[in-house]
């Protein structure tokens, strides 16, 4: 039963491993604004101008993105029904 021997050495290891995390330089202040990831960073603010613009921009965007999803879509539902009609006009030529 050497068993106990390799339980007591992962317990030991596990034991090891929380002691060291509580000393572990990154999870010092986690909460956001003093975490060592957080030093350094500076914060943009924009004028209610810019936050429009940046709004118009983008509705823009959707709306170009949502005229490409409606014409293809459109074509695709034109061009599938004409390649079948011509698929199977050339398989009755072919085979009559």
């Amino acid at each position: 039963m050497s068993f106990g021997g390799s339980v007591q050495g992962m317990i030991t290891a596990m034991k090891n491993n929380a002691a060291l995390k509580k000393s572990r330089k990154k999870f010092k202040g986690l909460d956001g604004a003093t975490g060592i990831y957080k030093k350094g960073t500076r914060k943009e603010s924009f004028t209610p101008e810019q936050i429009q613009a940046a709004k118009d921009a983008f509705q823009i965007e959707v709306k170009r993105e949502k005229r490409k999803t409606w014409l293809t879509l459109f074509l695709t539902l034109i061009a599938v029904p004409l390649v079948l009609w011509a698929l199977v006009e050339l398989y009755l030529f072919t085979f009559n």
